[in-house]
């Protein structure tokens, strides 16, 4: 069991939980993707993504790579996707593959790859012109959508013969302000500052076993501090801060079998 500590509401960065899909809007263009990070590794090369159009007129979306790590700068063949270039009808969702091919000497370790995903209105029907004197009655006019041009990042970990990253549970904090909306926080550290971590994480109330929290936790490699707080959503506020809280933290997301660790407060 983990030590308890009474301490006042202190500002801290919050281990964020990701609970939905990566939205843009831009006049006629509503569109959004399912996942904006992918992990892929020398055990698993491939993976999907869902490009999605909330729309009711259609969206072309073009895919490129922004940027390679340096030591795969030039290999262009490193990750590969399909399709390229798609158009989705309003209110539809486009399946994206996307595989590794990593060269034969690549050193152990994780390379990060950054795409995009660039939205645009398709174009519109040839429309006839109506109550316009200086227009040819007789003359088509072809009407288009605004250049609008919503970009969705879509990052890529690639994993080379290491195994996933993880997180470790040092402590939880109760808050003994009620007025927070939260009874405590876990503090957690990421083991590897020059990797990611991608998994899954659930909050939840020992007595019921109510998941008051879940949802994927990304942390960037690289990313300062290596400690954060996890805050617990008071629910309802039917549970008193004497309870006890246990966090579960899976390394891959969406969760697979038992989580890595179980700590408790």
């Amino acid at each position: 069991m983990k030590s308890v500590k009474q301490t006042s509401l202190k500002s801290g960065f919050a281990l964020a939980v990701f609970l939905g899909a990566i939205i843009a809007h831009a006049q006629s263009v509503s569109v959004a993707i399912s996942n904006d990070v992918v992990v892929l590794s020398d055990r698993e090369r491939s993976g999907v993504f869902e490009l999605v159009n909330f729309g009711t007129l259609p969206a072309e979306y073009r895919l490129t790579i922004r940027e390679l790590p340096e030591a795969l700068a030039g290999n262009t063949d490193f990750i590969r996707w399909a399709p390229r270039r798609a158009v989705a009808p309003g209110n539809r969702t486009i399946p994206v593959r996307i595989a590794a091919r990593p060269p034969a000497d690549l050193t152990p370790g994780e390379y990060v790859v950054e795409m995009a995903a660039q939205a645009s209105a398709a174009e519109l029907p040839e429309t006839e012109a109506e109550n316009d004197t200086e227009a040819d009655a007789d003359e088509p006019v072809m009407g288009m959508s605004v250049a609008v041009q919503p970009v969705l990042p879509v990052r890529i970990y690639y994993r080379h013969q290491i195994d996933p990253p993880r997180m470790e549970v040092l402590d939880f904090e109760m808050v003994a302000d009620a007025d927070t909306g939260h009874v405590g926080n876990f503090l957690v550290e990421k083991q590897a500052l020059d990797r990611s971590f991608v998994g899954h994480l659930e909050i939840v109330h020992a007595p019921t076993g109510e998941i008051l929290t879940k949802g994927r936790v990304h942390v960037p490699p690289g990313r300062e501090p290596r400690k954060f707080n996890v805050n617990i959503p008071v629910s309802d506020r039917r549970f008193s801060m004497d309870d006890q809280y246990c966090m579960r933290l899976w390394d891959q997301h969406p969760a697979q079998g038992s989580p890595y660790t179980e700590s408790c407060s």
